[in-house]
């Protein structure tokens, strides 16, 4: 797809088809759906050979032309004055005078003016030929009356002729077309690594997330690019995105994603009139939808039944609806039946949904369905459908059904139980219970959040009103929304309430560390006993030392709960984690979506804005690390996980001694907070000052740290300051058995980082360095910090250990990437390099980090360098690395 630039994105087998006709007397058909990118590469072809030496001039079918302009002749006029001051002469102004003249009505009355026409509109393509070969381009071809007479002229006169036109259900044009062309390409949906390179050469510059959700609401259009950017250019139109670090990210992923209103499958169901809207929707909500239940349809609605079949066939010949060889009907765009949904209106779609339910259970001659779809209806058409304690059976004795195969299915059905038996307390109360443990069970915290809201002041027996509390708290802290004003005084009339809603509060306004205690006290009635005390007791030790709150949610509030998989605490339970298992490329994405979705500041904001700054200071990109350091030092909630990371920007920036007086002089206030029980990147701070003062320090200051590691090991315990004691207190005392010690402990931990950090420990003091060493560059490399990777290799060639030479093979590369480092070598600026190979700069840093990341090398000199010694492979050397 083109950009701004005129650069295509993809399409290349396309290209390369294309150009294997230029100069030839042969016709080109390209078909594709809208949006498929057919102008762009019409626009690339007339481009490449231009540049060949063809002489192009490109029909624009798409204008309005007169209707009796039977051969489009006013069009080839018109193409060819456009072109003029480039291929033009006296011959060739003298051949488009002629059709100028020609081209009248009375010119189509007989059959002998219209074959003079033809013959001028043969000769005027001729004059092209005079200078050499010569094309014509015609897009558009299905929006011109009849073409068909200026294609085959310019045909006749010897030129390659390639028309672009849609392929939308039978087109009769395009199928004549296809018998005569030499060549039929049919553009398909691009793939995904093309769709991301359209997105990266746009203006804005979105977050990775952002394509992830836009495709999968656009389904089949997920490989269009013109419905993918102009879906993006309607979520930008309509404020959807806030900006965090120059990235757009979507303020809420989970909200429905439309196909614009003027994408033309929209408007072909509109135009379909409202029973096209009505029966997509339903399609779209049912579990199953077939032909079949057309007539059903049809006795509900009292449409006639032709006239829905005929609507059913439009839609499915449009594209919108699928229909298998089982006749079960599928909407092929998720973001397709938002739109019309909304066009519909939520009225018109909740009373059809209750017309179906009435029909259902009232009619006797009705075909009774299965149960789920009777439950369904019932669902769907919300309050539209007065509260009915039949339904309430119903959908209660579904949802038992299906709770464990189908929770989405059960909530949907408990839900509306809620409004059935509104009036029946006690049964009100079972299907509550049964709701809330469901929605817990299976993460789903954004609905969890509605129900509470919605059921808080309704009078419940005491303990179903406690557990109320404890998934109020739980909804509040996982979708980042503190409990409103009226929920929190509707639970606070009864004192056992107090600690969950405690702990609903303190987690918005508190800025201390984590600790198993608040959440044992918040979660009595969810929670449950351990039968191994000892073993909780060290996974609660390890997920506080690792921040890791989704476990510590796991540990106490019982086997029913589950992790969510969407919202601010999944974000940050990724990003933690993500750190921790060494997995840091999607660390940056992470933070800023966890920013916009989280819009209320709590610590973990403080610990993921400093977890995403040491990622990015390990791998040299210092500004943005200092953007994100900065946003953490507006409170300091943790002094020494914000010094630990302010070590790493100044050592890996060179300033290794800046780093030693920083850390000292910020100490008084880290020990400060350590008196208090704050020891949050106590550990990390300790180990990365031990590691300076070894290499850049005084022997004095590197037994302090050592004297303060074992402190606060013996003051504090835990894992996290046992592995801190061990790490400092080795280097200090060329201790190799407390090293591997410490090797083992992070390694038992899953801790990618300090296992790095420990396996340099042993190598420093060990007899046989090597295999300690060869580990930790290993490690470095996945990582992808720098600094480390090269500290250690320089180490590695201090004390004559071999180096491992990373060999990245040529099939690990794509080809841009090997086109990029050979224009490298050759002193290309990465602009240059953009225009050389037709895509953004932006795309070409993007390939350069990849490229970073897959030699090892730190910079673009350092890879054509490792070109050079063959380490390596580009197209010139040929050579397998």
């Amino acid at each position: 797809m083109s950009r701004g630039r005129g650069v295509l994105v993809g399409r290349r087998s396309e290209l390369v088809a294309l150009d294997a006709y230029a100069g030839s007397a042969s016709l080109v058909l390209v078909r594709g759906v809208p949006g498929s990118g057919k102008t762009a590469l019409l626009g690339e072809v007339e481009r490449r050979w231009r540049e060949r030496g063809v002489t192009v001039v490109r029909l624009d079918c798409s204008v309005d032309r007169s209707p009796w302009d039977q051969f489009s002749a006013k069009a080839v006029v018109e193409a060819f004055r456009n072109k003029f001051h480039e291929i033009g002469d006296a011959r060739l102004a003298a051949a488009i005078a002629a059709v100028n003249r020609a081209a009248v009505v009375e010119a189509y009355e007989s059959p002998a003016s219209r074959s003079a026409l033809f013959v001028d509109l043969v000769r005027l393509f001729r004059g092209l030929l005079g200078g050499g070969p010569a094309a014509v381009l015609a897009d558009d071809l299905h929006a011109a009356p009849n073409p068909d007479m200026a294609i085959a002229a310019a045909r006749q006169a010897g030129c390659t002729v390639v028309v672009a036109c849609r392929d939308e259900g039978v087109l009769a044009r395009s199928s004549v077309l296809g018998l005569v062309a030499a060549k039929v390409l049919d553009l398909g949906p691009m793939a995904e690594d093309e769709i991301d390179e359209v997105l990266a050469g746009t203006q804005a510059r979105f977050d990775r997330s952002v394509a992830v959700v836009v495709k999968r609401a656009l389904g089949s259009l997920g490989g269009n690019p013109g419905a993918v950017l102009r879906t993006f250019e309607d979520l930008v139109q309509k404020g959807r995105f806030s900006t965090v670090e120059d990235h757009l990210c979507l303020r809420d992923p989970e909200e429905p994603v439309a196909l614009p209103a003027e994408h033309h499958l929209v408007r072909c169901v509109i135009g379909l009139g409202e029973s096209a809207m009505l029966l997509l929707t339903l399609v779209e909500r049912m579990d199953r939808f077939t032909v079949d239940d057309l007539m059903t349809y049809c006795t509900v609605t009292g449409a006639d039944i032709s006239a829905c079949g005929r609507v059913v066939d439009g839609l499915v010949t449009a594209g919108a609806l699928v229909c298998d060889g089982e006749g079960v009907l599928s909407v092929s765009c998720p973001a397709l039946a938002t739109s019309v949904r909304a066009e519909a209106g939520l009225t018109a779609v909740e009373s059809l949904h209750r017309d179906f339910a009435v029909h259902l259970l009232r009619d006797e001659n009705a075909v009774l369905p299965q149960a789920a779809t009777v439950a369904d209806h019932i669902a769907f058409a919300g309050t539209a459908l007065v509260a009915d304690p039949a339904a309430a059976r119903i959908l209660v004795r579904e949802a038992e059904r299906v709770s464990e195969v189908d929770p989405e299915a059960a909530v949907r059905w408990y839900r509306a139980a809620l409004h059935h038996s509104r009036g029946r307390s006690a049964e009100f109360q079972r299907v509550m219970s049964r709701l809330l443990r469901l929605l817990v069970q299976n993460g789903n915290y954004r609905c969890l959040a509605e129900v509470v809201s919605a059921v808080a002041e309704a009078n419940f027996d005491d303990h179903l009103r406690v557990e109320l509390a404890e998934c109020a708290a739980l909804a509040a802290v996982h979708v980042g929304v503190p409990l409103s004003d009226q929920v929190a005084s509707a639970l606070a009339r009864d004192p056992r309430c107090t600690p969950a809603v405690d702990f609903a509060t303190g987690w918005f306004e508190d800025r201390r560390p984590l600790s198993g205690a608040e959440f044992e006290t918040a979660f009595g009635t969810l929670g449950e006993r351990w039968s191994n005390e000892a073993g909780r007791d060290e996974a609660i030790d390890v997920a506080v030392d690792q921040l890791d709150v989704l476990t510590l949610f796991r540990l106490f509030a019982g086997s029913t709960y589950r992790e969510p998989v969407s919202g601010p605490l999944a974000l940050f339970g990724h990003l933690v984690r993500s750190f921790v298992a060494g997995d840091w490329d999607d660390i940056p994405s992470t933070a800023r979506q966890f920013e916009v979705t989280s819009p209320v500041a709590t610590r973990l904001h403080s610990i993921a804005r400093l977890v995403v700054a040491e990622v990015c200071s390990a791998r040299g990109d210092f500004g943005r690390a200092r953007n994100w350091l900065a946003r953490a030092a507006v409170e300091r909630p943790f002094p020494a996980l914000l010094c630990w990371v302010e070590l790493g920007i100044h050592y890996r920036s060179d300033d290794a001694r800046r780093a030693i007086e920083l850390g000292w002089a910020t100490y008084d206030e880290i020990a400060g907070q350590a008196d208090r029980a704050n020891c949050v990147g106590l550990k990390s701070f300790l180990v990365r000052l031990s590691y300076l003062e070894s290499s850049f320090g005084s022997q004095e200051s590197l037994q302090a740290t050592g004297r303060e590691a074992r402190r606060w090991y013996a003051r504090h315990g835990g894992a996290g300051l046992r592995g801190c004691a061990l790490a400092v207190c080795s280097l200090v005392e060329r201790d190799h058995a407390a090293a591997v010690q410490a090797v083992e402990l992070a390694r038992a931990h899953g801790n990618t980082p300090e296992l790095m950090r420990a396996l340099i420990t042993v190598g420093l003091v060990s007899d046989e360095p090597q295999p300690w060493f060869v580990e930790a560059y290993g490690i470095a490399r996945r990582l992808g910090e720098s600094w480390m990777r090269m500290s250690v290799k320089s180490t590695m060639r201090d004390i004559g250990i071999s180096v491992p030479i990373n060999r990245a093979s040529r099939e690990s590369l794509t080809d841009n990437e090997l086109q990029i480092i050979s224009l490298i070598k050759k002193g290309l600026t990465n602009r240059q390099i953009a225009a050389e190979i037709r895509v953004s700069e932006k795309t070409v840093e993007n390939n350069l980090t990849r490229l970073f990341a897959k030699t090892g090398c730190r910079s673009r000199l350092g890879l054509a360098k490792a070109s050079i010694e063959g380490r390596v492979a580009t197209p010139s050397s040929g050579r397998v690395s």
